[in-house]
């Protein structure tokens, strides 16, 4: 009985000793803690760079900022994806017609969206008379802003071989 009696107290002598070097070093905490962090990046990056292509709630987000700014759109011109690890590029061209200001402030809305969208190559012109007379602009002020949008989209399957390595079957 006593023989049993140390040998079970040296068992829990040990546990006690692991458990004290692992709180002391921190291990269990701060793993804990990393694995919250990971968590809220991995949320953060779904929110940012969707798992599939939503390309319908996009371009709502972009017509009802249109909308609210004041801005008309002219067209929405999509690009092929462009594959890639770990992320699909999708490209649209845009062309809005607004005046300055109401430009700019729908460009900084578009920026703002809940996911990556970067607009680029922005050119600015004064929009031609017969759309300016369409959209019935009496200051003659009236400018057309074409550019394009660049979003991500997590890869959907593995990337493409590179130039002289083929697939493995």
């Amino acid at each position: 009985q006593i023989n049993a009696a140390n040998q079970e107290a040296d068992t829990l002598e040990r546990q006690v000793a692991a458990a004290r070097r692992d709180l002391e070093s921190g291990s269990i905490e701060d793993l804990r803690r990393r694995v919250e962090e990971y968590q809220g990046s991995l949320e953060l990056m779904r929110r940012l760079v969707p798992e599939r292509n939503e390309v319908p709630s996009l371009i709502d987000d972009i017509s009802t900022k249109a909308k609210v700014r004041g801005v008309s759109l002219g067209r929405i011109q999509p690009f092929p994806p462009e594959p890639g690890a770990p992320f699909d590029t999708y490209r649209y061209k845009l062309e809005v017609y607004g005046h300055y200001d109401q430009i700019g402030e729908y460009l900084a809305d578009i920026a703002s969206l809940p996911r990556i969208i970067v607009p680029q190559e922005l050119s600015l012109s004064v929009a031609p008379p017969q759309v300016q007379h369409m959209l019935q602009d009496t200051v003659g002020a009236l400018l057309i802003a074409e550019f394009s949008i660049r979003t991500y989209v997590k890869a959907s399957g593995p990337p493409p071989p590179r130039g002289g390595q083929r697939a493995r079957s």
